[in-house]
């Protein structure tokens, strides 16, 4: 392993992979090891850590919404409460 030479192009091209679980061409089902397998799992394979961060950043912003909502009052709002509004005013 260490004697393989890693060219800068490899180094990126190997970081730059999903972690992807699906089914291989076998029938049996698991996490690919490498770019050729997860091609090969076709369009219903899982991309598992776009899956964590779209559920951990979804549940990050309904507490942070939340948070401000239960916050929220008639009043003049300041902080984190005027930032939400403007976002929400914003879309």
């Amino acid at each position: 392993m260490a004697s393989d030479s890693l060219t800068t192009t490899g180094y990126i091209k190997h970081h730059l992979q999903n972690l992807t679980y699906g089914q291989h061409p076998d029938g049996t089902w698991g996490i690919a090891h490498g770019a050729t397998e997860a091609r090969e799992m076709g369009f219903w394979a899982i991309h598992l850590d776009t899956m964590f961060w779209s559920v951990a950043l979804g549940a990050l912003f309904v507490w942070l919404f939340g948070k401000a909502a239960r916050k929220a009052t008639a009043d003049t709002p300041s902080g984190w409460l005027n930032f939400v509004e403007w976002v929400v005013d914003f879309i």
